[in-house]
């Protein structure tokens, strides 16, 4: 027999409700749903719509019991039927026209089935299956038990369950047991809780050693600031001291300078530079006595202070677990945050799934589709260079138009010019400009050459001396050979180390100097000119 559809016109909670249960390859059908929502009141329709609606049914707490009525359909072999079912102690079945039925009309469907069997085999709910699996196991004899484990092809299941029974009582019991688990876990709690209670630091004694260490701190910055102060006096009183011998010894040095007499010219900060070297020495040599000095008092210091080596020794899980309970502090707000988060994510993940036409599923399946790790970082570092290339060749695009539209002015500026004929002196002057090359590096050489040519000028002329009138020139004195002056370093200028050579003087002076292109440019020229006496010409 199936039922095809099932009609609740007024039953239970039902008003006009019908079922329908369509056939099907796998002819299968399962009622899902929530509590109070009907399911245990359809499994009851069914027995009272095959077997009648019993006469003290609880199904009207919303119909009157006189108005109950159900219908459907049901199919067997080439037989069907569309019948209904009334509250009535007699002629309660209906077709579908409304006309009544004999009390036979669903043996054919029903054969010789009975409400009581019906009910037992297709109409069990949750609460009969585990009173009758009860009543199997916990038979007087052992054939309930056997029949159980034929129908199921379980062996030995009285010894089994015998043999949980036991593990569970070595596990609990009511009776306390040192030999079962869970006393003995209990136990085992017991004594960790009191270890705990026992090294767990109390808050009177944190405070107390707390504002030792406070105090300490606070004495400890009262002796710093006297410190600083004796630090700063000190640094008055040893400037003091250090003015005197450098009084002393700039006055030495003075004196020795002057015994000297002239001496070399060092730089103009020379004397700055040595200053300074010694004033930093000194202020060195200062710091590194009074950072001693105070680094000691700092140990004498520590030696007197008293700690709690059992306070010291808890410092890292007070400082962890002050930082743990900063972590956690927000953790029940940034778990929504979190999870927020982790559902666009997820939006993003199945997005990408879908560009990439792969069929949706969950994390796992997802993780492996994915390609290995170096095929990733390949893929990533590709992506990277395509848009490197990409900005290169915008870059370069944009190059490329800017230089052809810079052609394109040129070349209309060439073509806007006059045709003009070159004449061979020009072209010929084109020629030897470019077989001369780069000519800002000629010029470079030049004005060095330039530059040389100058610096041997400026040494011709300081050699030569500078000029006195009044004096005898070579050429006055033809007839006596050319002497050197009672003072020559006055005449020519020439230093004090060559005193003792004699130095030529007039045209043999000239003739001993070096030449170069300088000699002939108009401006040395004119500087021999000037200083040739009227005489000499």
């Amino acid at each position: 027999m199936r039922i095809n559809r099932l009609d609740l016109h007024r039953y239970g909670k039902f008003t006009d409700c019908s079922l329908t249960l369509p056939a099907a390859q796998c002819d299968f059908h399962m009622l899902v749903g929530a509590n109070e929502a009907g399911k245990s009141t359809i499994r009851a329709a069914i027995l009272d719509l095959l077997f009648g609606i019993e006469a003290r049914s609880t199904y009207d707490f919303l119909h009157p019991r006189s108005e109950l009525r159900l219908a459907g359909s049901i199919t067997h072999a080439a037989d069907s039927l569309d019948f209904q079912r009334l509250r009535k102690s007699s002629k309660s079945l209906l077709d579908a026209a409304g006309q009544p039925l004999g009390d036979d009309a669903l043996l054919p469907f029903l054969g010789k089935s009975e409400r009581s069997f019906f009910d037992q085999m297709f109409a069990l709910d949750h609460l009969r299956l585990i009173r009758g699996g009860n009543e199997i196991l916990n038979a007087s004899n052992d054939i309930g038990r056997i029949l159980f484990q034929s129908a199921a092809g379980i062996g030995s299941l009285g010894a089994v369950r015998d043999q949980l029974e036991a593990e569970a009582d070595k596990l609990w019991a009511r009776r306390h047991a040192r030999d079962r688990a869970y006393y003995a876990a209990k136990d085992e709690l017991a004594v960790a809780d009191a270890e705990l209670k026992r090294a767990t630091m109390r808050t009177r004694d944190w405070l107390d050693a707390s504002g030792k260490v406070q105090a300490l701190q606070a004495r400890m910055a009262g002796l710093q600031d006297q410190v600083r102060a004796l630090e700063t006096e000190r640094a008055a009183l040893e400037r003091v001291r250090r003015v005197a011998p450098s009084v002393r010894a700039h006055q030495g040095s003075q004196q020795e300078l002057a015994a000297l007499g002239e001496v070399i010219q060092l730089p103009a900060d020379a004397g700055a530079s040595l200053a300074a070297a010694e004033r930093e020495m000194a202020s060195a040599t200062t710091r590194q006595k009074l950072l001693v000095e105070h680094a000691g008092q700092l140990q004498a210091l520590l030696a007197t202070i008293v700690l709690d080596d059992a306070v010291l020794a808890c410092a890292a899980d007070i400082t962890a677990l002050a930082e743990r309970r900063q972590q956690t502090r927000f953790h029940t707000r940034d778990i929504d945050k979190r999870q927020q988060e982790v559902k666009v994510h997820w939006q993003d993940i199945e997005a990408c799934v879908r560009q990439l036409g792969w069929p949706a599923g969950d994390e796992d399946r997802l993780a492996s589709r994915l390609p290995p790790a170096p095929v990733r970082s390949s893929l990533a570092a590709l992506a990277r260079r395509h848009a490197t290339l990409e900005l290169a060749l915008a870059a370069a695009t944009d190059a490329a138009h800017q230089k052809a539209r810079e052609v394109e002015a040129i070349e209309a500026d060439l073509a806007a010019l006059p045709t003009l004929a070159i004449s061979p002196s020009l072209r010929a002057a084109l020629e030897t400009a470019l077989r001369l090359g780069d000519f800002r590096a000629a010029r470079q050489r030049e004005e060095g050459r330039v530059a040389k040519a100058e610096r041997e000028l400026r040494q011709a002329e300081s050699r030569l001396g500078a000029w006195a009138p009044g004096r005898p020139t070579c050429r006055r004195r033809a007839s006596s050979p050319c002497r050197p002056p009672h003072r020559p370093s006055a005449c020519f200028g020439a230093p004090p180390r060559t005193r003792q050579r004699r130095p030529p003087c007039g045209r043999e002076r000239w003739k001993s100097l070096p030449r170069s292109k300088a000699w002939n440019s108009p401006r040395r020229n004119s500087g021999a000119r000037t200083i040739r006496s009227p005489a000499a010409r």
